[in-house]
């Protein structure tokens, strides 16, 4: 459906005047002064992006309220209801009356000279679209200050298939997605999960945002891709006191858990709040000699890495693989890459990391 007034910037009705089916509306008058003062106002309304309470006094048989003013008829389509304002009209036309009377906070988005009746048209959504732009410059800012104040978020949906949670950010219209691993700090069982239903609202943090991700068959994944990376469970800075615990030339022992093209993440033993990035020894840049020995990774396979680069202020954290541990290796997981590699016919699409880069 196309967004008139978000491309246009005006609307200009063309629909034949609908029967009021119930509710009281005053006919209108001339075009008189009274009438263009009351146009002139809710031009200015609009142009300042002002929030303005009109108590609808009428509903059409197509669902759209309705009120007059001074000559001037104030139109809200319905398709530009809130969720709650829509939920009144599926009980009726008396129930919607009943708050539409009470007044209804809107934008203006539009008006039309056309016909013999001045139309204004107004809209309940356009707050929350402005409401939910606001929300992600928030959170733009809350991610470049690494800041973790819990936010509230609401339940869409979830799903046990990719164990993650589908939210509502805010309740703007801003999607989050949390995996059951960062839902709790109890492993979550199936009955745990069956508590976690629709429109329940929960506290999270907001520790990232996702990039374009993909299915295996190549499709975009248009539920994950863009989505805020939410965490429910205890969660603090994973880069906090980083260099104190592994200051460059620390050796640890990692599992390689994802390849990416030339870039290795590897987990380290004892500490799994953060992957340490690694690159394959005999690709890296020129000027960097492959000392290893290692020709070959795999993943769910143990080596010694050299940390390179711990940097909390710029967020990185890399390291040099120096040697593998063939007898650590975690089976399960190789055995589970080697068979994703053969049903995706060698092509195996990258999973999102679980840890920050």
């Amino acid at each position: 459906m196309v967004d008139y007034e978000g491309i246009f910037g005006h609307i200009e009705s063309v629909e034949v005047e609908e029967e009021i089916s119930t509710g009281s509306i005053s006919e209108s008058g001339e075009l008189n002064e009274v009438t263009l003062a009351t146009l002139e106002k809710y031009k200015r309304v609009q142009d300042k992006k002002e929030k303005v309470n009109i108590k609808f006094t009428a509903i059409s048989n197509k669902n759209n309220a309705f009120a007059m003013e001074d000559g001037v008829k104030i139109v809200l389509r319905y398709p530009l209801m809130s969720n709650e304002l829509k939920q009144r009209v599926a009980n009726g036309p008396v129930d919607t009356l009943k708050m539409l009377v009470k007044g209804v906070d809107v934008m203006i988005i539009g008006s039309s000279l056309h016909g013999t009746v001045p139309v204004v048209y107004a809209s309940c959504t356009k707050i929350k679209d402005m409401k939910k732009e606001a929300g992600k410059a928030a959170l733009a800012d809350m991610l470049s200050r690494h800041d973790l104040t819990p936010l509230r978020a609401v339940v869409i949906r979830v799903d046990k298939g990719s164990r993650t949670v589908l939210l509502d950010i805010g309740g703007l219209g801003i999607k989050g997605v949390c995996r059951m691993i960062d839902w709790s700090d109890s492993p979550m069982t199936e009955v745990m999960m069956d508590t976690i239903k629709p429109r329940l609202e929960v506290m999270v943090k907001v520790t990232g945002r996702t990039s374009r991700i993909e299915k295996k068959d190549g499709q975009l994944d248009k539920v994950n891709t863009g989505a805020y990376k939410c965490v429910r469970r205890s969660y603090s800075d994973p880069y906090e006191g980083l260099s104190a615990n592994f200051p460059v030339g620390t050796s640890v022992i990692a599992k390689l858990v994802k390849m990416e093209g030339n870039m290795c993440f590897m987990q380290i033993d004892g500490f799994d709040r953060l992957h340490i990035l690694c690159f394959k020894p005999w690709l890296r840049d020129e000027g960097h000699e492959n000392t290893s020995g290692v020709n070959k990774v795999i993943v769910g396979h143990v080596y010694t890495v050299e940390v390179t680069v711990c940097d909390e202020k710029m967020r990185k954290f890399r390291g040099r693989i120096v040697r593998e541990h063939p007898t650590r290796t975690d089976k399960e997981l190789e055995g589970f890459m080697k068979y994703k590699e053969k049903v995706t016919e060698g092509a195996i699409t990258a999973s999102a990391s679980s840890k920050e880069d």
